[in-house]
Formats: C-alpha cells, sequence, structure tokens
C-alpha cells in the first residue's frame, strides 16, 4: 500500500519513529496531506527532545502560528506533561516575548491560563521591566491591562522598577503609562541611591525628567549618594 494512503493512526507511527526534527520536516514538504499530520509531530518532537526551542524562537521572532502550533502540540501531550513543560519553557519565552514587543503572542501565552505574569529571569528582571526598558507601549499596556502585574518589582542588579528603567532609556510614553496607574513609588531609590528623576536627568531625558516633577511628587531633596 503506497505511503499516503495509510490511515492517519499508522503514519502517527511511523512518524514518531522519525529520529529528528530535520527527517521529520522532511514529512511536512511531502504534500498537503502529510503536512499537517507531521508538522504536530514535528512540534512534539520539539516539546519532548528540543528543549521547546521551537517557542523560544517563535517568541523571539513573533510568529503567532508557531506559538499556537507549539502550545496545540505541548496540550496533546496531557495535562500533567503540558503544565511540566510549560512552566519550563515559560520563563524564556516570556522574557523574549517583553524584550521584543511582541503583543499578539504574549497575549497567545496569558491565554493559557499558565502564565506567571511576574516570572523574572536571573537578573531579577520582570516582563514588565524588559518592556518598560525597550520602551515597548503596546506591551506595557498589554501587561498593566492585566491588573496583576506588580509593578513595584525590583530587579536583582540594580534595585530599579520598571520606571526606573523606562526613566533611565528616556522612554517618554512608558513612563506616562506608569505615572497614570498612581501605583508607582516615583521617589524610589535603587541600590545605589538614585531616583527615577535622577537616572532620567544622569542620561539627559529632559522630557522624562519633566515629566516626573510635574506630578508635584518628586522630592527634589532626594540625592544620590554618590
Amino acid at each position: 500500500m503506497p505511503l499516503l494512503k495509510l490511515p492517519n493512526e499508522l503514519l502517527f507511527q511511523i512518524i514518531d519513529n522519525l529520529g529528528s526534527t530535520q527527517d521529520i520536516t522532511s514529512c511536512c514538504q511531502v504534500n498537503r496531506r502529510l503536512n499537517p499530520v507531521a508538522k504536530k509531530h514535528l512540534y512534539r518532537y520539539d516539546v519532548l527532545q528540543c528543549g521547546s526551542s521551537a517557542l523560544l524562537w517563535a517568541a523571539a521572532k513573533g510568529r503567532e502560528q508557531t506559538v499556537m502550533m507549539w502550545l496545540d502540540a505541548v496540550g496533546s501531550l496531557g495535562e500533567r506533561a503540558y503544565s511540566e513543560v510549560l512552566a519550563s519553557a515559560i520563563l524564556n519565552a516570556w522574557r523574549l516575548v517583553a524584550q521584543h514587543g511582541h503583543v499578539k503572542v504574549a497575549q497567545l501565552l496569558l491565554d493559557t491560563g499558565k502564565v506567571d505574569i511576574d516570572s523574572n529571569d536571573s537578573g531579577g528582571l520582570t516582563p514588565l521591566s524588559w518592556a518598560a526598558e525597550n520602551g515597548h507601549v503596546e506591551m506595557v499596556k498589554l501587561l498593566l491591562d492585566t491588573g496583576k502585574v506588580d509593578i513595584e518589582f525590583v530587579d536583582t542588579y540594580y534595585g530599579w522598577t520598571p520606571l526606573s528603567w523606562a526613566a533611565r532609556a528616556g522612554h517618554v510614553k512608558v513612563v506616562q503609562l506608569l505615572l497614570g496607574t498612581d501605583k508607582v513609588d516615583i521617589n524610589r531609590k535603587d541600590s545605589y541611591d538614585r531616583t527615577p528623576l535622577l537616572l532620567a536627568i544622569e542620561n539627559e531625558h529632559v522630557e522624562v525628567a519633566q515629566l516626573l516633577l510635574d506630578t508635584g511628587k518628586v522630592d527634589i531633596d532626594s540625592n544620590d549618594s554618590g
């Protein structure tokens, strides 16, 4: 019997025995019938054997379709495996999404219900901190709109909050969003006694400095200990 006339159940078993991503990818390219069958197994193989590299790549590149296929593949492994695999992969994927500002991919990850929205990396930066540092306004909006982010989360590098990161980088719109929550400590000092205002001034971000001063909440007597 020709390969392509085999029932899907047998095709699944054959593809399951292929030993590399390259072989499974080749199957995906045979024809339209084999493509969806092989593609699902390609992502299952990535999950089980390749450290979820496809998810990390898709998170960095903003590839929604790849993320959806990866999530579907993980879901087909069963609830226990789904939780374990997602938990081990989500930190890096979530960080990459925030770093690069891929809002639609971030929403896909949020919709799984498996995301710790404040999961931080080795330096203690949360997705909100990464988005604030890189000036990703829509990502910051998405995170704030969840109502679940810790807006005063401090990283372990410098003791900076998301407002500190945004002020230092001069991202005016992000600073406006954070100030608009009325939940930020505008005078909070970092590990070197620098406030967001001082960080903005040190980096010559005049508009950000003016925004902070215009709140009327800045303690202008707060000085750098240096």
